[in-house]
This record gives C-alpha cells, structure tokens and sequence, in this order.
C-alpha cells in the first residue's frame, strides 16, 4: 500500500485562497482519480506551483498553473496510481490540509466509536476530570472527533480546544486506536450534557454521535 498525500493552500496569503477536498480518497492501483481545486483571488499574473516530493529527495516541480490554465488543470486532476510510489504533491508557498491518498485494494473499515464516562473517585490537582471518545479498528485510520456541550437554550455549542488532547497508538496488528480526552471543570461537567462526534475519512458521510452525561452514555 502506498500513501499519496496530495497538499492545496487553506490559508489566505497575498489575497489568495486555495481549498481541495475531500480529506481522504482510497483507490485501487492502475484506478484514475480526480482532484478538485477551487482557488480564489488569483490574479492575471499569479501561478500556482505544484512539487512532488518523495522521502529523502528535493522537491521536484510537476506543473504550474495560470489563471485560467485549464489543460494544466486537466493534467493536475487526472491522476493515475502506482502502489510503489509514494509522494507529496503541494503548492510552493504555503500548503493546507490537502487529500491523503491511499493507493491499496484494502476495503474501507468504519471505526468502532466508545465513550467513557469520568470516574467519580478521580479528580486531578486542579479539580479536572477527563471524558473520553475513542474510536479504533478503521481503515483509513484519519478520524476527527468534535465535543460540543449543551448550551442553556437547549442548542449544542463546541467546546473550546484548549480542553480537547487527542492521542493515538498503533497496535502489534497494526490497528491504530485514536482517543480523544475532553478536560473539564468537575463542576461544569456534572451539570451538563456533552457529545462526541466522530467523523471517519474527514466527510460529513459517516458520523457516529455519543451523547455523555454523569452515569449516562447513549449513541445518536
């Protein structure tokens, strides 16, 4: 199996924009794919520059594109995959989330999604305790998670990501298991209702909710 990851800007630099999804594509070897790149601001004399780039060697340009330039975009989006070769592909100046790209015949695998409530006995220095959202078993194994809390109208707000660690680990069969640890206030946590959502490969298509109050967790 070889991983592409195939970088675009999200950021604005010099009044422009780039934005490419989706977060993940998985192909066959020999499969064809095609890259959506939307780009904003860019001027009559602007170009964007695309580089591969494979471990251990230098940056190797592929293309350039101008506004406008619609057979290098043609060339840029029509990709054909080879499983020996693994690269990066980017603009020159500055580079954003971007698609990773798995070249394997290996089927896509959800994520066995599991929260865990904090434990009544355990509250650190600073009277913090930790609810976990934890999903594993996935393939690709690219997850986000997304805590939210309940306001007092009855609406679910994000909660702010300085209370938010993730981690992850891979195990001896080369499962990886992603967790995410929500730190929180342990008055603040008794008294209101969070969730936990689970996004797999980066898309809104498959999503798994936990709702977690004190001595309650449910899926959605």
């Amino acid at each position: 199996m070889a991983i592409f990851s195939l970088l675009l800007l999200g950021t604005a630099v010099l009044g422009v924009t780039l934005d490419q999804s989706p977060k993940v594509l998985v192909r066959g070897e020999g499969k064809t794919i095609f890259l959506p790149c939307n780009v904003t601001g860019l001027g009559s004399s602007d170009y964007i520059h695309w580089y591969q780039v494979k471990d251990g060697q230098a940056p190797s340009r592929l293309l350039y594109i101008s506004q406008g330039g619609t057979t290098a975009e043609a060339l840029l989006h029509k990709l054909h995959l080879f499983a020996q070769e693994q690269m990066t592909v980017g603009d020159r100046k500055v580079f954003g989330s971007g698609t990773r790209l798995y070249v394997t015949g290996e089927p896509v695998k959800l994520p066995k999604v599991s929260g865990y409530l904090p434990s009544k006995k355990y509250i650190d220095k600073q009277g913090k305790q930790t609810m976990l959202c934890q999903a594993s078993d996935m393939f690709p194994d690219l997850v986000k998670f997304t805590w939210r809390t309940k306001s007092e109208a009855g609406d679910f707000k994000d909660v702010p990501e300085e209370n938010v660690v993730e981690q992850s680990y891979k195990r001896d069969n080369k499962t990886v298991t992603v967790t995410s640890m929500m730190i929180i206030d342990k008055n603040t946590i008794e008294k209101n209702n969070y969730q936990c959502t689970v996004t797999h490969e980066g898309t809104t298509k498959n999503t798994e909710i936990l709702e977690m109050k004190r001595g309650n967790l449910k899926k959605l």
